[in-house]
């Protein structure tokens, strides 16, 4: 969106590669509101929901369904050397192995993915062929609103978990660069068919680290929304 209407002002936004609000509740598109307004493709329609609060999620898992954008139109998701970040509101209906929020890339060669699985939230890169991640166990809560952000500075990922930072179990050797050329990128799935199971709302990505204090104005402003 242009500056005219203040929303490159914000100092959040700054860096914003994708925002998807999901305002429409309806229908088989959903609009990115941050500058490159990159277009998603949608694999099976998820279900809209109008929650009571007034946002319209999108339920993923029951038949497969995701969104994902091709190889060549997602280069800027590759994140091959620079800090970044991610957040979305997330309801999980199921601690199945590897419920991927974020995606891109293969993960047996290269590529990451931001997932949830069982009560846990990790983040996983490859650089050629070698994994490397950063877990925060036991903080989820299925069947439940909750909003989830991930922060990578330099070797170190950092997880929060409605507004605050938690407890990390870090790879030896840190977060590294995640190799990823010419890949596919997906909301609610990864390359391996690890989808992710139940309801999210507004999910973000930034090419930057967010501080403690942006990601705690997120989940201020927000939530309301669910009456938390």
């Amino acid at each position: 969106m242009g500056s005219v209407g203040g929303y490159d002002r914000l100092k959040l936004n700054h860096n914003l590669l994708l925002d998807l609000r999901m305002r429409e509740g309806q229908g088989t598109f959903t609009h990115d509101w941050a500058d490159n307004h990159y277009e998603m493709n949608w694999q099976l329609v998820p279900t809209w929901t109008n929650e009571v609060g007034g946002a319209s999620s999108l339920t993923f898992g029951a038949a497969l369904n995701y969104l994902w954008m091709a190889a060549g139109a997602s280069a800027a998701f590759d994140f091959t050397s620079e800090d970044f970040s991610m957040c979305a509101w997330a309801y999980p209906t199921s601690g199945a192995a590897s419920c991927a929020i974020f995606g891109r890339g293969l993960l047996d060669t290269g590529g990451w993915e931001w997932y949830q699985w069982s009560t846990n939230l990790a983040f996983r890169s490859n650089q050629a062929g070698s994994r490397c991640g950063a877990t925060a166990v036991g903080v989820v809560v299925l069947n439940q609103w909750s909003f989830f952000a991930f922060v990578r500075q330099g070797l170190w990922g950092q997880a929060y978990v409605n507004g605050l930072p938690v407890p990390m179990v870090q790879s030896v050797g840190g977060l590294l660069d995640p190799v990823t050329i010419n890949e596919t990128f997906y909301l609610a799935n990864n390359s391996h068919d690890n989808n992710f199971i139940g309801k999210l709302w507004h999910p973000r990505i930034w090419n930057r680290q967010l501080s403690d204090r942006e990601v705690a104005s997120i989940w201020e402003a927000e939530r309301g929304l669910w009456g938390i």
